[in-house]
């Protein structure tokens, strides 16, 4: 199913010069693409998944939409952020090869124009494992936002971010059913300085809860971070969010919605 940032070091001025021109010109082609398959007639897939609507706390009014579209005759989707006023404020165009998101480009969307601002490219393994995440964006050439290490049995152990500074780390833990127990956030070499701790929770085969103690503590009552729910085909259909830095309120709920075959399943 089609639903988952870098550096160039320029030795030489001359060559600088040449790929700053040529990256000038890459945000114009790539608008020019975007504005070519919007014009494009759109397939409508069954089961995939065509609107994301996203609520504040208190559910009364809408905080942003997300629409996805399918252009007929690619393997990729266009995602077009709306904020809560209905207008556009953003548009993502998505490459993917069987299936497996390649490429991402994103948009800010101005006077009716698209506007580039930013591209991402996820590289794989022979195994089809994905293993590096790179970005280019407006204000800095390609350089490497994340590696993704694997255990002996091809889980995602780690995934580690460099900066400036240091390696951050999100870190993943695994039940006796091979499925996710916790994930925290750490900094490379500082495994006892855990932050963002969350454990999973699940019915059956489903992941229904991420669970998080007072401030992303492993301390005091456990509650929900993250809560999901499923429609009857098994698709995620909702989504509650909850902040543990305070008292655990709501911050928002997401609606998920997919395209059904002619007998509405």
């Amino acid at each position: 199913m089609r639903n988952c940032s870098l550096i160039l070091v320029i030795a030489i001025i001359f060559w600088g010069c040449e790929i700053a021109q040529e990256n000038e010109s890459l945000p114009n082609d790539l608008e020019l693409e975007l504005e070519k398959l919007l014009s494009k007639p759109n397939d409508e897939p069954v089961g995939e998944l065509f609107l994301v609507r996203t609520y504040g706390g208190d559910f009364d009014k809408i905080h942003s939409t997300r629409e996805i579209v399918y252009p007929s005759g690619g393997d990729l989707s266009i995602h077009i952020i709306k904020d809560q006023n209905e207008d556009t404020v953003g548009i993502g165009l998505n490459h993917f090869k069987n299936g497996i998101i390649q490429i991402s480009h994103y948009f800010d969307f101005s006077n009716q124009q698209p506007i580039w601002q930013s591209t991402q490219q996820y590289i794989y393994d022979s195994k089809g494992l994905l293993t590096e995440h790179f970005i280019e964006t407006t204000s800095q050439s390609r350089k490497l936002l994340a590696n993704y290490v694997y255990d002996s049995l091809n889980r995602l152990e780690r995934i580690e971010y460099p900066n400036e500074n240091d390696t951050e780390l999100q870190v993943y833990t695994y039940d006796e059913n091979n499925r996710i127990r916790s994930e925290w956030k750490s900094a490379l070499g500082q495994d006892d300085a855990k932050i963002d701790f969350l454990i999973y929770e699940y019915t059956g085969d489903k992941l229904t809860a991420k669970k998080s103690g007072e401030r992303g503590s492993l301390e005091g009552d456990f509650q929900d971070a993250i809560r999901y729910y499923y429609d009857q085909s098994g698709k995620l259909s909702i989504q509650d969010e909850f902040d543990p830095y305070f008292g655990f309120q709501q911050v928002n709920r997401s609606e998920f919605y997919y395209y059904k075959d002619g007998d509405g399943q």
